[in-house]
């Protein structure tokens, strides 16, 4: 019995010379890949593009939801907020300008930072151009009387101040949420391309080759079997 198996095998063998390849494949519904019939016309590269320009993009087509709506969420606080805080401080930096004119006299462009920072350290201009005679740095000095201001007390100076304070305190912040944006994108780009990955090593790994023995009474022989799960 054994001789007459190996007699068939060895004849089968030389009537089939070349393997016969048998690709099976097992359809599952309920796995999410890249190459499903939604996402294989979808590049990675747009993928991870997507993430950069509208963090959340990318994971909604990677069918990540979570992911999709916390790092969308994020973006659009971070943009809210940052808009509101440049907005506060522009605003608060006109007040004390306009609170500054009204007590003090004080008129100069608005975006002479130097002139309106010296406002809040000087009683008036005359203390200030002293100290610059002092320092030897008289060209410093403001020679223009219509530049010229006095504070009527020093509690005028201090409100002032304050105003001021604030205003670089919601500049800072809106500094801060336009680096929260750009974090954002960064990371959202690392876990869209991480996942990618994860998403190319588990196609990869569905791919099974099994050796198999087909025998029928018009053919025979051996064979193998690859199995690729979607």
């Amino acid at each position: 019995m054994k001789k007459n198996s190996l007699l068939i095998l060895l004849f089968g063998l030389l009537v089939h010379p070349f393997a016969q390849l048998v690709i099976e494949e097992d359809i599952e519904t309920d796995t999410v890949s890249l190459f499903s019939v939604e996402q294989q016309h979808i590049s990675p590269s747009v993928i991870m593009a997507a993430s950069i320009v509208v963090p959340g993009v990318g994971h909604r087509i990677l069918q990540r939801p979570v992911a999709s709506f916390l790092y969308t969420t994020t973006d659009v606080l971070a943009l809210f907020g940052a808009v509101l805080c440049y907005g506060q401080s522009r605003r608060l930096t006109s007040n004390a300008q306009a609170y500054a004119w009204a007590y003090a006299g004080a008129s100069a462009p608005s975006d002479d930072d130097a002139y309106w920072r010296n406002i809040g350290y000087y009683m008036d201009a005359q203390q200030y151009n002293t100290v610059q005679e002092l320092n030897r740095t008289p060209q410093n000095s403001y020679l223009d009387t219509d530049t010229w201001w006095r504070w009527p007390g020093e509690e005028f100076m201090d409100e002032y101040n304050k105003l001021r304070t604030s205003s670089r305190k919601f500049q800072v912040a809106s500094s801060f949420l336009l680096g929260a944006l750009v974090l954002n994108r960064v990371v959202s780009f690392v876990d869209a391309r991480t996942s990618i990955r994860r998403a190319n090593r588990t196609a990869l790994s569905t791919v099974q080759f099994t050796p198999v023995y087909s025998f029928d009474y018009y053919d025979y022989g051996y064979g193998l079997a690859v199995t690729k799960r979607f």
